[in-house]
């Protein structure tokens, strides 16, 4: 069950610069408790939509709304605002090495909690519920920037859950994980979606928004709303997808048939 508004965007515009409009006009509303895929080809523009809803961008034009209230750059200036907003959102990046911090794996999920008026204590508790919770305690002690990618992923996760945000924004979750790794954060995402946390997934992985997001966005390569609604019908609309180059065919012959296979973008 979904609730109020998280995310409101109206007639959202932007652009890098001087650079040429990358959105124009975008209008959409992510609600509290759901798991939504923005899916889209490398350069659509998904991790740009990621960064305004996670504070880093902000709109030339329009209106872009978080938890009842209007966003703007200036409201980051305030210290107080900016610590509490990026408390409430946590954001795992595609390249998780440029969130470490730290020379050890205990340290780096306490850094964030340390910057919180919490007792040492508390900090402790919620490091320790973090790491069992994700089963990574035998990391404690390792440096972050020596682990595999598997395990720098789970290490960004812990580091972001540790805040204990409402909302939980991902950018290529699943790039570079081997398939057991993956399984395993797929696992973990449904577990906190069940519990009632947002989910917003920028992926071109089709089949990772089929199995965690039951709405998805399709944006095309010229930064527009193709799709909004219901991740199983846009999935089985093939010629949006190939409209969108997240999927195409190719054939080959062989014993002098000629057969024809769905190509999905990874």
């Amino acid at each position: 069950m979904t609730g109020s508004p998280v995310f409101e965007f109206d007639n959202v515009s932007f652009s890098y610069g001087r650079q040429a409009e990358l959105f124009k006009n975008m209008s959409f509303r992510i609600h509290r408790g759901e798991s939504v895929a923005v899916l889209g080809a490398n350069g659509s523009g998904k991790s740009t939509l990621l960064k305004i809803m996670c504070g880093l961008c902000h709109p030339q034009s329009g209106s872009f709304r978080a938890f009842g209230r209007e966003i703007t750059g200036a409201d980051f200036e305030d210290d107080g605002f900016s610590k509490e907003y990026h408390a409430r959102i946590g954001f795992l990046f595609q390249n998780t090495q440029v969130q470490m911090l730290t020379t050890r794996v205990w340290d780096e999920i306490a850094y964030g909690p340390l910057q919180l008026p919490l007792s040492s204590s508390e900090v402790k508790g919620r490091v320790e519920d973090i790491l069992t919770f994700l089963d990574i305690g035998h990391l404690r002690d390792r440096s972050p920037h020596r682990l595999s990618g598997g395990e720098q992923k789970k290490v960004a996760l812990a580091s972001v859950l540790v805040l204990n945000p409402q909302v939980l924004i991902f950018d290529e979750p699943t790039n570079g994980l081997d398939p057991r790794t993956q399984s395993w954060l797929v696992n973990v995402l449904l577990k906190l979606n069940k519990q009632g946390r947002t989910l917003v997934i920028a992926t071109h992985n089709l089949e990772l928004a089929h199995t965690l997001c039951p709405r998805s966005l399709l944006l095309s390569e010229q930064h527009q709303i193709l799709f909004d609604g219901p991740s199983d019908q846009i999935l089985n609309d093939y010629d949006m997808l190939r409209e969108a180059n997240l999927i195409d065919d190719f054939s080959h012959t062989h014993h002098n048939q000629t057969h024809t296979h769905r190509y999905t973008h990874q």
